[in-house]
């Protein structure tokens, strides 16, 4: 009997020189050890089976094991988690120790403390495209210059952290940062969303986690909508938005949809109508980014090297981008097309 039930196995025996009586020939049971695998994260403090303590590194080992019933422990420290683990080696010639590591409370907190840090450090950045250089966030296309970051809400708010088949630990969750850069010909300060996956590197030690670098990821579990990012607290924002944008007084408006294409002075916007007729709001569940789009009048007065002029905004459809910051929801800016 093992502890999973009634088992059959072959027995190899070996003659001995000696004999029974005289007469009849011993005869030895070999038995062979089975060979376990066992990989050990970073920070770890080794295993106990059947309560006797192993100090195994980090990494890849192999021990030798009587082919009966055992318990594995892995020993906990101030991050990773204890967990006991049962062994039914009965007469296997080898087998692969196969468990999933967990941080402890106090583990998982110096986890969350190190993405933060990370993330602060990736704020600092001045480039708008960081996705291959140890930070997540990108404005997805090309944009000459610098500008600075900022790190909306709480990157680790869903976070979760895991091992791979290697026992690398690795952090997901969802970030919201937004690109700030200064529009030329003095329309103001541009601002551009960017928002998605993350999965951050973690380095463990026995009382410490770093952040190595973080990647962008795809494929994480969807984000719940925010019950406080409604369709009419988005559209509320943004109707606010599109008097501020027909009150400045210029040519070029940054985190505004109008257009006028020509040399201009004196210019003076009027917005004709209620943009948000119409409009229709969506809640991007990989991202977190809520998006209002929909179609707008904006006529326009100005001079031409002293002549008065009066036309339509070149531009007539917008798209409003927001972000949760885990209190209310945020605008970021609103872009323009024909």
């Amino acid at each position: 009997d093992t502890a999973s039930g009634t088992k059959q196995a072959k027995f190899t025996v070996q003659q001995s020189g000696e004999k029974s009586f005289g007469l009849y020939p011993l005869w030895h049971i070999l038995i062979s050890p089975t060979i376990l695998e066992v990989t050990l994260p970073q920070g770890s403090s080794g295993i106990s089976i059947d309560g006797k303590a192993l100090a195994l590194p980090a990494g890849k080992s192999t021990i030798a094991l009587l082919p009966l019933a055992h318990q594995v422990q892995i020993n906990a420290t101030r991050v990773i988690a204890s967990q006991t683990v049962p062994l039914d080696a009965f007469f296997t010639t080898g087998q692969t120790l196969s468990y999933q590591p967990t941080l402890t409370a106090a583990g998982l907190d110096k986890a969350k403390a190190a993405v933060r840090a990370a993330f602060d450090q990736c704020a600092l950045r001045t480039s708008p495209n960081l996705d291959s250089d140890g930070c997540p966030q990108t404005i997805g296309f090309s944009l000459a210059g610098s500008g600075r970051w900022q790190l909306v809400g709480d990157p680790t708010q869903d976070v979760v952290v895991s091992f791979d088949k290697n026992m690398n630990a690795v952090a997901t969750g969802h970030l919201q940062m937004v690109y700030s850069y200064q529009v030329s010909g003095g329309g103001g300060v541009q601002h551009l969303p960017a928002s998605g996956g993350y999965s951050a590197s973690l380095a463990l030690a026995a009382d410490a986690v770093i952040v190595a670098s973080i990647q962008p990821a795809k494929g994480l579990p969807a984000l719940a909508r925010p019950d406080g990012a409604s369709d009419q607290a988005a559209k509320d924002l943004v109707a606010a938005a599109f008097k501020r944008c027909a009150a400045v007084r210029a040519q070029i408006v940054a985190d505004c949809p109008q257009a006028l294409l020509s040399v201009a002075t004196n210019v003076r916007w009027v917005l004709v109508g209620d943009p948000l007729l119409g409009s229709t709001v969506s809640f991007d569940q990989d991202s977190g980014q809520l998006t209002v789009r929909g179609n707008f009048v904006m006529t326009v007065s100005y001079s031409f090297f002293g002549y008065p002029k009066k036309e339509s905004s070149f531009n007539t459809i917008y798209v409003a981008y927001l972000f949760w910051n885990g209190q209310s929801l945020q605008l970021v800016t609103i872009t323009g097309s024909d």
